[in-house]
């Protein structure tokens, strides 16, 4: 009933902002929780890389392609519902949520502004090379992810959006919806996945907390309801305990 899939949608415009500096890192700790040591050593290698990268590309498509694929086998090489960023920098065990992140974490700072869309049951990428040229990233696809011609761009979005109507038709659910998240939100979206998962497991006590933290990034009814469930059924098996 509570079944999340993942896709993200980030539209990144190639006007640099070198005003970054390191919130490269504040974004990537969003996906941790505060006990938990975020994996920073090897993100910080591979931007290093992407830098040089960018300064040796004449060709701004040609750059984004490279960076696509690079971190596509650097980190995204074995497809696992409901994974955590630690997990992916860890094992390269990834989702649509963690593999999303990290092309945003990195296109962010390397000047680019991104977007994120969230669509009921998955989260994709965009890319902005100009006011007229989008690049769409399917982070769960390594071989045809990257697609920039517009009509197959098109196609693409209609094909995120059957599914998902076919989806809510199996939910018995009308409700349908493709908007801007940031950052942060999609942090959120990953610990409702980690609290839905909990949650199935009968862990009442974990999805709440999970659940939690979520509502702290990201306030939806979606997550609430996780949430006031979890509340409920650990206080019933409490009382039961007792």
């Amino acid at each position: 009933m509570f079944k999340r899939l993942c896709i993200i949608f980030i539209l990144v415009q190639v006007y640099p902002d070198i005003s970054h500096g390191q919130e490269w890192k504040n974004d990537l700790s969003l996906f941790f929780k505060d006990e938990e040591q975020i994996i920073v050593e090897g993100v910080e290698e591979m931007l290093e890389k992407l830098k040089k990268k960018q300064e040796i590309y004449k060709n701004e498509e040609y750059f984004l392609k490279y960076l696509f694929h690079k971190v596509h086998q650097k980190y995204l090489k074995n497809y696992s519902e409901y994974s955590t960023m630690e997990q992916t920098l860890d094992t390269q065990v990834y989702d649509c949520v963690t593999g999303v992140a990290l092309y945003a974490i990195f296109l962010k700072e390397l000047g680019y502004s991104i977007e994120i869309h969230e669509t009921i049951y998955h989260v994709y990428l965009m890319v902005k090379v100009s006011d007229d040229k989008k690049i769409l990233f399917e982070a769960t696809d390594a071989m045809y992810g990257f697609i920039k011609n517009p009509q197959k761009i098109c196609d693409k979005q209609a094909t995120y959006l059957q599914y998902d109507e076919e989806l809510a038709t199996s939910l018995d659910s009308t409700y349908f919806e493709d908007k801007i998240i940031s950052i942060e939100k999609l942090a959120g979206i990953q610990f409702y996945n980690q609290a839905l998962i909990h949650y199935k497991n009968d862990k009442y006590d974990k999805a709440y907390h999970l659940a939690d933290w979520a509502m702290k990034l990201y306030p939806n009814e979606r997550i609430k309801s996780i949430k006031t469930m979890s509340d409920y059924y650990t206080l019933e098996f409490k009382s039961k305990k007792f």
